[in-house]
């Protein structure tokens, strides 16, 4: 990700991308945004596997039961969406 910002830095420092000035800065918003993405993502995981273990044991269960079924219900929801993701990304690898 780090070596295509860098890409798109020199092309803009180029005297010959001004035709093509628009063009580079909406890719060059696009590349940050996924970079910031997978940034969140990757501290959402880790923020997950430092609480899943908690939320499962037994004693968090007995003693929390409402926060168990709130974690339980968000852990869903991101591993569908994950995997809508990834499956969303496998077709369009497929079609690029």
């Amino acid at each position: 990700m780090d070596d295509n910002l860098n890409t798109i830095l020199l092309m803009k420092s180029s005297p010959y991308s001004k035709a093509i000035g628009n063009k580079i800065r909406d890719l060059e918003l696009r590349l940050i945004l996924i970079q910031d993405t997978l940034e969140n993502w990757i501290k959402l995981q880790r923020t997950w596997l430092y609480l899943e273990p908690i939320f499962s044991g037994e004693d968090f269960q007995d003693n929390m039961k409402e926060e168990k079924k709130k974690f339980e219900k968000v852990d869903k929801n991101w591993r569908t969406f994950m995997e809508n993701f990834s499956h969303d990304v496998c077709i369009f690898s497929y079609f690029s």
